[in-house]
């Protein structure tokens, strides 16, 4: 329980959050140039706290120190960085639902994510205290030992640390590691051509109303002709209409469901990379340790003297300390971290994609009708 782990230097028991509420954004002038804030409504509400103003920026700080605690864990990310078009409303509309997904997803996660420092500071302080107050949590977190993140995580996860230590966890990892990467790159050509997509679908819808307005146009001019021989022209102006109406839709539909899908899954492939990149920093510090401890055994035989006694016995220590947090991590990672981006990333796809399909199947059925209307008038 949560209780049971207040002793611990990342987590409090503070105040339980179920939701938070992102909304009102302010555009707001300084000397180093303008940025956007954003109310969040905590829900239950803290006492005296109604809201509090962010900026992204603070979102970014949230997040790099839930990681600082909780090595290994995959942290949800961030909508991406966009410096040219920060302060137009229509991206900033779409940084505020990216900053909802966020912390809906931050929130659903894990409990002690909730009962951090970061985040309980995160909402429940308002600016001047909160930008005060991040030193002490930065400096609480950093002074963390392997041991006591390793106890913590045996303590949050005990089936996970009762579990065998998967083998061969290096070839495990940088086979993870390739598949992220080559993941990564192929997500991104899907990316790029599903953008492109969407654009050529703008045009098309744009040409779609040209195409409508020369051809009333045309029927005007050849109405007015005087001389004009039968049969007349077949007017189709109305079915194009229709077919025009149609298809409006097709570039939301392409920009919200299929690009976003795509966008998505690169930005959590990103995270879970960190979490590896995360593993590696450790297991590159479970080797030098054991290098150090190593060189103990290769002297020539002479006694140690109690100065290289001292040193030897901390160095052994901090192995223990190390060994401990790497296995945790391993196992956590493999049974955790790794099966919940694979659940999130197919659940997303398949649930959006599911959406794309109805979506078009609408569409089709909407222009059967439009055009086999125009093939009875024809009749």
């Amino acid at each position: 329980s949560i209780d049971s782990l207040q002793s611990i230097t990342a987590i409090q028991k503070g105040h339980h959050t179920n939701a938070v509420e992102i909304g009102d954004p302010q555009s707001v002038k300084s000397f180093s140039g303008s940025y956007t804030t954003y109310a969040l409504t905590i829900e239950p509400r803290i006492e005296e706290v109604k809201f509090v103003r962010r900026r992204y920026s603070d979102f970014i700080w949230l997040r790099k120190w839930l990681g600082e605690a909780f090595p290994c864990i995959f942290i949800p990310p961030l909508p991406p960085k966009n410096f040219l078009a920060k302060m137009k409303s229509e991206f900033i509309e779409e940084r505020q639902k990216g900053l909802q997904e966020f912390m809906k997803r931050v929130i659903s996660r894990h409990p002690f994510f909730i009962h951090s420092t970061p985040f309980q500071l995160f909402i429940s302080k308002h600016s001047n205290t909160f930008d005060r107050k991040k030193k002490d949590v930065e400096k609480a977190i950093s002074g963390q030992t392997d041991a006591s993140v390793a106890s913590m995580f045996n303590s949050i996860f005990p089936r996970i640390s009762k579990m065998e230590m998967p083998k061969e966890p290096e070839e495990r990892v940088l086979r993870l590691k390739d598949y992220l990467t080559n993941s990564s790159k192929q997500v991104s050509a899907l990316l790029d051509s599903s953008s492109l997509i969407s654009t050529k679908w703008i045009d098309i819808v744009s040409h779609s109303d040209k195409v409508t307005g020369a051809l009333k146009s045309l029927n005007k001019v050849e109405n007015g002709y005087a001389q004009r021989p039968e049969p007349p022209r077949m007017d189709v102006v109305g079915k194009f209409e229709s077919w025009a109406d149609v298809i409006k839709g097709k570039p939301t539909q392409w920009s919200s469901i299929v690009v976003e899908i795509f966008k998505q899954e690169k930005l959590d492939i990103g995270a879970m990379l960190e979490v590896v990149k995360k593993w590696e920093a450790i297991n590159k510090r479970l080797v030098k340790q054991r290098e150090r401890v190593a060189k103990y055994n290769k002297g020539d035989g002479a006694e140690l003297s109690d100065k290289q006694k001292a040193a030897k016995e901390k160095d052994e220590e901090n192995l223990r300390d190390v060994v401990a947090l790497h296995e945790i991590c391993t196992k956590i990672m493999f049974q955790s971290e790794v099966l919940h981006y694979w659940d999130q990333k197919t659940r997303n796809f398949n649930s959006q994609v599911h959406a794309f399909f109805k979506s078009q199947l609408d569409i089709a059925s909407k222009l059967a009708q439009v055009w086999a209307e125009s093939k009875e008038q024809e009749a």
